[in-house]
C-alpha cells in the first residue's frame, strides 16, 4: 500500500514537471483522486490546538516511516521532533499557516515524504480556487512555496477532498496533504511554505 502510493507520487511528480535537482525548487501541485471525507461543518479560524490533530507521517529514505507528534511550541506555533528532522507549524492569519520542514540529521537517510492529516485531523487544507468553495472556509491559500536550501524539487499533493454532510464536494478543501522530494531532503536541508488551514468538525 504504503510502495504504491509513492510511486503514484513519483509519476504524479513526472507529470507536473521534470526533475531539477541543482538546488531547491517548487514542482506544482496537483490533486490525487480519492474517497471523501465527511464533516458536519467548517471553519477559516484554526488554533495551534487544532495542528496538534495533524499527526505528520515521514517516509525517510531508507524506508523507514516515522509518526512524530506535534506539541506546543510558544505562541501559535507546534512542533514535531522526528529522529533528524523538525517540522513546525505556526498560525499567521485566519488563511496563512506557515510550515517549516528542517533536517538536522547526519548525512546518508534524509527524507522522501511528509504527509498531514489522517481520519481524526482537525484540520483540513483550504486551496484558492473555487472561491467561494465548501461552507465555512472562506478564503483559501495554495501551497505556497516560500524558500528551500537543498538539491531537490518538492512537490505539493492535495488528498482526501472533504465535503460538509448533506452539501456537495466543492474540491476546494482537502483532509491531507503530501509533501513529496524527488531527491532525498537530507542534512542541512530547510523547507518553508505557507498554506491555508481550516478548521474541521
Amino acid at each position: 500500500m504504503k510502495n504504491a502510493l509513492i510511486a503514484t507520487l513519483a509519476l504524479a511528480s513526472a507529470s507536473i514537471a521534470a526533475p531539477a535537482a541543482d538546488a531547491a525548487a517548487f514542482g506544482g501541485i496537483a490533486v490525487l483522486a480519492s474517497a471523501v471525507r465527511v464533516v458536519n461543518t467548517t471553519n477559516q479560524g484554526t488554533a495551534w490546538t487544532n495542528l496538534v490533530s495533524l499527526a505528520p507521517r515521514v517516509t525517510l529514505c531508507s524506508g523507514a516511516v516515522e509518526f512524530p507528534v506535534f506539541a506546543f511550541a510558544g505562541g501559535s506555533s507546534v512542533q514535531a521532533i522526528g529522529s533528524c528532522y523538525t517540522i513546525k507549524a505556526t498560525v499567521l492569519a485566519a488563511n496563512q499557516t506557515r510550515f517549516e520542514i528542517f533536517y538536522s540529521g547526519a548525512a546518508g537517510s534524509g527524507i522522501q515524504l511528509v504527509e498531514f492529516g489522517g481520519p481524526n485531523s482537525q484540520v483540513g487544507f483550504d486551496r484558492t480556487n473555487p472561491n467561494p468553495g465548501t461552507a465555512g472556509s472562506f478564503n483559501g491559500r495554495d501551497f505556497q512555496y516560500l524558500a528551500g536550501s537543498g538539491a531537490w524539487t518538492v512537490f505539493a499533493y492535495y488528498h482526501t477532498p472533504v465535503q460538509v454532510a448533506g452539501a456537495a464536494v466543492q474540491n476546494d478543501l482537502y483532509a491531507k496533504l503530501f509533501v513529496k522530494f524527488d531527491q532525498c531532503f537530507d542534512i542541512g536541508d530547510r523547507l518553508l511554505f505557507d498554506i491555508d488551514t481550516d478548521r474541521l468538525y
